[in-house]
C-alpha cells in the first residue's frame, strides 16, 4: 500500500499534467490573502520572494505585479511546466520544503500556502522556512483550519495556536482567520469539488461555471473574512510572522 507522502506527490502529479488551472481556490485565497498580509511590509518592490508550493502560480503572478523577485518551489516538474507558460519573471524549482535548495537568509518574503497539512514532518519544513529568510524577514503561511472536512491527502489540520507553535522560532505579527459559513457552503456546493487537491479532467458543467463561481466568491470574499472573525472553525488560518533581528 502506497504512503502518504507518495500518493501526495502522485495525486500533484496528476492535477498539473491536466487543465485545471486552480480555479477558484487560487484566485479567491492564496493570492488575495498572501497580498492582503504583506501590505504590512514597509515597502515591497525589488524584495527577494519565495513561494513554496506555489500551484498553478497565481501568487506568483501576484508578486510579480507587486514588483517582487520571486522564486517558486514545487515537488512535481509538471507544475513548474504549467506555471512557466504564465509567469514572466518567476524562476520556478523543483524540491521539497523539508529540504528547501537555497542558501540560508536569501529571501526577505516567504510565502507557504497550504503545504505543511501535506508533511509527515512539518516542523521540518518551518525551520527551512526560518533558515532561508533573513533576520527581519517576513513569512506569510496559511493551512486548512478546523473547519476544513477531512481530506485523504491532509497529515493534519491546525487552529492558530498549532500554526503558531509549528513555526518557531518566527514570531507572530498577525493572525486570520478566513473561510465562515459563505465558502463552506460554496465548497460543498462547487462543481466537481474543491480544485486544490483534485485531479481528472473537468467536465463542461465544471468549466462553465468556474469563473462565475470565482467571481461571485471574490465578491464575498470580503465579508467571508469578516464573519470567520468570530466563527470558531474557520476553513484556514493564516498568520503573517517574521523573523527576529539578531542581537
Amino acid at each position: 500500500m502506497k504512503g502518504l507522502a507518495e500518493q501526495n506527490l502522485e495525486s500533484y502529479a496528476a492535477l498539473y499534467a491536466g487543465r485545471d488551472r486552480g480555479g477558484s481556490f487560487e484566485a479567491v485565497n492564496k493570492a488575495r490573502i498572501a497580498r492582503s498580509l504583506l501590505r504590512a511590509l514597509p515597502q515591497r518592490r525589488g524584495l527577494r520572494a519565495l513561494d513554496v508550493g506555489f500551484g498553478w502560480g497565481t501568487c506568483l503572478a501576484r508578486l510579480e505585479r507587486d514588483g517582487l523577485a520571486p522564486v517558486g518551489l514545487e515537488p512535481v516538474a509538471a507544475a513548474a511546466r504549467a506555471a512557466a507558460r504564465r509567469l514572466r519573471r518567476s524562476r520556478l524549482v523543483v524540491g521539497h520544503a523539508e529540504r528547501l535548495p537555497f542558501a540560508g537568509e536569501r529571501f526577505d518574503v516567504v510565502v507557504c500556502s497550504h503545504v505543511l497539512e501535506h508533511l509527515a514532518e512539518p516542523g521540518r519544513a518551518a525551520a527551512e522556512l526560518a533558515r532561508v529568510l533573513r533576520p527581519g524577514g517576513w513569512a506569510v503561511v496559511g493551512v486548512p483550519g478546523p473547519g476544513l472536512l477531512d481530506h485523504p491527502l491532509h497529515y493534519r489540520s491546525y487552529d492558530l495556536e498549532s500554526l503558531a507553535r509549528d513555526l518557531e522560532p518566527l514570531q507572530e505579527v498577525r493572525a486570520l482567520r478566513r473561510g465562515a459559513w459563505i465558502l463552506k457552503l460554496a465548497g460543498r456546493a462547487a462543481p466537481g469539488g474543491r480544485s486544490e487537491d483534485g485531479g481528472g479532467q473537468p467536465s463542461l458543467t465544471r468549466w462553465l461555471a468556474r469563473p462565475l463561481a470565482t467571481l461571485l466568491l471574490r465578491l464575498l470574499a470580503p465579508l467571508d473574512d469578516l464573519l470567520a472573525r468570530w466563527d470558531d472553525r474557520p476553513e484556514e488560518v493564516w498568520l503573517l510572522a517574521r523573523k527576529p533581528l539578531r542581537p
